[in-house]
């Protein structure tokens, strides 16, 4: 009956164990969750707001005359692939009957 002490202790830890997760998921977890959710309704509110502040009207809410025409540009900061102008010349390879 030796063994039973350490039976009984290892049964104890993943009972303890099993405990600290359940109240974990009850008591803490909704907890965080709500935590995260004001931090994230607080960056969406921002975004918006930085949006509204950009002086980009809506579009819906754009009147146009008739027959007027607006093109807007945007300045894209993306590079220009490189030219592979005179890299080499093209060479037209033929087959040779033997």
């Amino acid at each position: 009956f030796a063994y039973m002490g350490g039976l009984l202790r290892t049964l104890f830890i993943i009972a303890v164990f099993y405990m600290g997760i359940v109240l974990f998921r009850r008591y803490i977890w909704p907890w965080v969750l709500r935590i995260l959710g004001r931090y994230a309704a607080h960056k969406m509110d921002e975004f918006a707001r930085r949006a509204a502040e950009s002086g980009r009207p809506d579009q819906d809410n754009v009147v146009k005359d008739d027959g007027t025409v607006k093109i807007s540009y945007t300045r894209s900061n993306k590079k220009k692939p490189p030219s592979y102008d005179g890299v080499g010349d093209y060479v037209d390879y033929q087959e040779v009957d033997e």
